[in-house]
């Protein structure tokens, strides 16, 4: 591998740095603002070139966070995040997601949010 293509391999793992830093700052404010009520998303791993989010919420009351993971993507022409396939690590919340509509498990982007997610998750 030359110095040039070591070069643009930094640069495009540097870029998709940037990306997940973008996609998980939107998606934590979403998250906290959407369902703040039930709870706090605690931590928040996202995997762009996958387009995967893995991450831990602690619910109300519960003494120990929930472990989720769940693709996702767009919607409404780019200005909703959406989670699909939903797994999380109680059982029976994982089958509560399967059987929620799509708009319970979207996050709505807005501005410049919406402008990066449509120009890298499309």
């Amino acid at each position: 591998m030359g110095l040039f293509s070591k070069v643009e391999e930094a640069a495009k793992n540097a870029a998709l740095l940037a990306i997940n830093a973008v996609l998980k700052k939107s998606m934590l404010y979403g998250l906290n603002i959407l369902y703040g009520e039930y709870g706090r998303v605690q931590n928040l791993t996202i995997d762009s070139k996958s387009q995967v989010v893995d991450g831990d919420v602690l619910l109300k009351g519960e003494k120990e966070p929930l472990h989720f993971h769940a693709r996702y993507c767009l919607a409404e022409e780019g200005t909703r995040l959406c989670l699909r396939e939903i797994q999380t690590s109680r059982e029976w919340m994982t089958l509560l997601a399967s059987r929620l509509p799509p708009e319970y498990l979207s996050v709505p982007l807005n501005g410049i949010t919406s402008t990066i997610a449509q120009k890298i998750i499309s």
